[in-house]
């Protein structure tokens, strides 16, 4: 069994004032190409996807080449937002036979090898179940609290059952693509793909 990788990397890092983070070098290689190589390097990894911003295709392309990344399939161009970008790969990925997909920020470099392990490890026995897909979540360490829209506490939530969810995320691909084709027809737009999939009912 094989996996494709989606790997997002089609913003514009707005939030750090424009220009492209994930071409900043961490040591000495952009912060993309960390995450690039770790899924390059796994034997059950089948191809990988990287969604882009129109004015980093072919910086991205060339990344590729530079760092012999011979796993990617394709770069392509994104849409406006991270679930339209996710979009336009899953449709990139119908041409190809892919039966597990796995979604990853490009902007998380040191991903380990030994988690997306763990990940694939619980996902192939998920078939023929009603599970959607595998996760990977940390603990919460601060307290959170459910506010009202006047900014009264409602609810305190408990540290125990909260999660802090994290990429990547992986899906049988016909249960992520049933999850993708039902959010544009609902209008919905999710966080994270995983809310995409409880939307269909299944388990994550």
């Amino acid at each position: 069994m094989s996996l494709s990788v989606i790997v997002t990397a089609a913003g514009y890092s707005r939030r750090m004032g424009g220009g492209n983070k994930l071409l900043i070098k961490l040591k000495d290689k952009p912060i993309i190409v960390w995450a690039l190589e770790v899924f390059s390097r796994l034997d059950f990894v089948d191809s990988i996807i990287v969604t882009s911003n129109k004015d980093s295709l072919e910086v991205y392309s060339k990344l590729c080449a530079e760092y012999n990344l011979s796993k990617v399939e394709a770069v392509i161009e994104g849409g406006k937002e991270r679930q339209d970008s996710i979009f336009e790969a899953l449709k990139y990925l119908r041409f190809l036979d892919c039966q597990y997909v796995a979604v990853h920020d490009g902007a998380r470099p040191l991903v380990d090898e030994e988690l997306i392990d763990r990940l694939y490890a619980r996902l192939l026995p998920i078939q023929e179940t009603d599970v959607g897909g595998i996760i990977p979540g940390v603990e919460v360490k601060d307290t959170i609290k459910v506010i009202d829209d006047e900014g009264r506490v409602a609810e305190t939530l408990q540290r125990a059952s909260l999660r802090a969810v994290q990429t990547p995320q992986m899906f049988v691909y016909d249960v992520l693509w049933q999850a993708y084709v039902k959010a544009y027809e609902d209008h919905y737009v999710g966080t994270d793909d995983s809310m995409l999939v409880e939307r269909l009912g299944k388990n994550i």
